[in-house]
């Protein structure tokens, strides 16, 4: 698909991603649990949701919603240690509140 030249207010954008591939690739916001629960009855593996009342971000595990980050915490700042979801091979996921037992680069 070609790049659209410019994006018109009120006008749809072509895309080549159906509304949910977009969903899944973007943070999406919930208000509240409820929020949560029923806007995303089946959400897809890596699905990643603000919660608003929580102040948190939280990613679907594939069986549950876990919390990667609070409050001011949405970047983690260089240090000895992280917390948070940890990627190793592709597909393989680290618990939440993993510890990463790397030396930060300084």
């Amino acid at each position: 698909m070609p790049k659209a030249p410019d994006v018109v207010g009120g006008e749809p954008i072509e895309s080549a991603y159906s509304n949910n591939e977009i969903r899944n690739k973007t943070v999406q916001r919930a208000t509240n649990a409820a929020d949560l629960a029923a806007g995303w009855p089946a959400p897809g593996d890596g699905e990643t949701v603000w919660q608003q009342d929580t102040d948190e971000l939280k990613i679907w595990t594939g069986t549950a919603w876990a919390v990667i980050a609070t409050g001011s915490r949405y970047l983690p700042l260089s240090g000895g240690t992280m917390t948070g979801v940890i990627r190793g091979k592709d597909g393989e996921v680290g618990a939440p509140g993993y510890a990463f037992a790397g030396k930060a680069n300084t």
